[in-house]
């Protein structure tokens, strides 16, 4: 059986590129080339708030895997940031900021 919960949370986005993660962009906060990633289609989510691994259902971007962290000042904040790869920094800047009920698979 499944347990799932339900919250609203501000979702942004972000781009796998150095102006907005740090030196390695394509390296989430588990080691993993999220890049290769991106490229197979995966949906990747950053955030302080859900342990590494963990499945939400994000409404307009589709059920993402925790495998990265944002900025330490996020923690506690119920947010969550949607990635893109490098080259969709025009998608990440129109998804902009949501407020949408998200869901933990």
């Amino acid at each position: 059986m499944f347990v799932t919960s339900t919250i609203i949370a501000f979702v942004t986005a972000y781009n796998l590129i150095s102006t907005q993660t740090d030196s390695s962009p394509c390296i989430g906060a588990t080691g993993e080339n999220l890049c290769i990633a991106l490229s197979f289609g995966e949906k990747i989510c950053a955030s302080n708030d859900y342990k590494m691994g963990t499945w939400l259902s994000v409404p307009g971007y589709g059920i993402c895997r925790i495998a990265d962290r944002m900025n330490r000042r996020y923690t506690g904040t119920g947010r969550i940031d949607v990635a893109f790869p490098a080259d969709e920094t025009r998608e990440a800047r129109k998804w902009g900021v949501k407020k949408l009920k998200v869901t933990r698979l």
